[in-house]
């Protein structure tokens, strides 16, 4: 199904334009193109319903809402908060972490899906995609598939933020920042450093 209308090209200019992101942030994370929101906020193209549900999802209001079948319900659904982390360990629970910065709220729907925090980006090793400042909401979870970014520890270092790349014969965590070398470690060295992943990141949050 294929949706157009006005109200849905107006109001989705207007989140995006309220959350000050930039559609090379935001297109990922609704998986689509920066060409393509472009269309839709001018009302040019007709995004897919499933499209709209993401969309929906990011900016946590209600789809109806967004596709202007409702003039009087509240644009946002009801929050979850969870802490920003400035560091986070492997194998201590979230909630008895003490060095909260600061809180993000993520929608009821999400939080359903698992336990989640945020963490505080400290270096420009993610860079241009991940800046130094920003926020990555993160799910809990010691599992991840090969390009997925990841909040991983090694060693006894604090956790640090990297793209996961699945190998036969291990692993690369790999920076988007080029001026960063590849980490590879063998399946040997995923046990004997040790190298955990504690979390998914599932949003990137910017500050403006």
């Amino acid at each position: 199904m294929l949706i157009r209308n006005s109200n849905f090209s107006s109001r989705l200019k207007q989140l995006i334009q309220a959350k000050k992101a930039t559609l090379s942030e935001i297109a990922p994370e609704v998986g689509t193109t920066q060409a393509s929101l472009s269309r839709y906020m001018h009302n040019q193209r007709e995004p897919k319903t499933e499209i709209v549900q993401k969309l929906a999802n990011y900016f946590n209001v209600e789809i109806e809402w967004l596709l202007g079948f409702d003039e009087k319900q509240t644009t946002t659904k009801k929050a979850v908060k969870i802490p920003v982390l400035g560091k986070v360990a492997a194998g201590i629970p979230i909630e008895a972490i003490e060095n909260i910065l600061d809180y993000e709220e993520i929608t009821e729907k999400l939080a359903s899906t698992g336990t989640f925090f945020a963490l505080r980006i400290k270096d420009d090793s993610m860079t241009p995609k991940i800046q130094d400042g920003d926020t990555v909401i993160v799910r809990q979870q010691n599992t991840a598939k090969s390009g997925d970014v990841v909040i991983v520890k090694i060693g006894v270092d604090d956790a640090c933020c990297k793209k996961l790349v699945v190998k036969s014969q291990g692993i690369i965590l790999q920076s988007f920042n080029t001026a960063y070398e590849p980490m590879l470690f063998t399946k040997e060295e995923i046990i004997s450093r040790p190298v955990i992943i504690i979390g998914k990141v599932i949003e990137l949050r910017r500050k403006m």
